[in-house]
């Protein structure tokens, strides 16, 4: 092996090293709101029984920042059938949207966070087992609940 060869490996895995680097150490906003100490709210649909879904909403508020986490959970085949999350939304834009649910028809109820990881961690469980995927990027989703 000529030397040539053996310093443009060498500066290949520098290079490699840096970027895992900057990688590890930059993160999203949901990943810092996640990580961030903050008061949360949490709705989730009643009537799961009469419906066989049940959406949950989660607002955080924290480090300077607001942003809230949707999952919609299927009885039917499905699990975890829906997760997104979106920053910036202020409390009254959130609660606006709880009571677009109730407009619709759907009843409300607040929750603690604990029951909403329940019902999160289930789902996914479930549709794992049972081999239907997942939505895209719901475990960024799930760090807003804490898990």
């Amino acid at each position: 092996m000529s030397k040539a060869d053996k310093k443009q490996r060498q500066k290949a895995k520098r290079k490699a090293k840096q970027h895992e680097a900057r990688r590890r150490e930059s993160a999203s906003p949901v990943k810092r709101l996640a990580e961030a100490r903050g008061e949360f709210q949490c709705w989730i649909s009643d009537k799961f029984e009469e419906f066989n879904q049940l959406e949950i909403f989660v607002h955080k508020r924290g480090a300077g920042m607001v942003g809230m986490a949707a999952f919609l959970i299927d009885r039917g085949v499905v699990g975890l059938k829906d997760a997104w999350t979106r920053m910036n939304v202020d409390e009254r834009e959130f609660l606006d949207i709880i009571k677009s649910c109730r407009d619709r028809g759907i009843p409300m109820r607040k929750a603690n966070l604990e029951e909403a990881r329940h019902w999160v961690a289930g789902s996914a469980r479930w549709a794992n087992d049972h081999g239907m995927r997942l939505p895209k990027d719901w475990t960024k989703t799930a760090l807003l609940i804490g898990g």
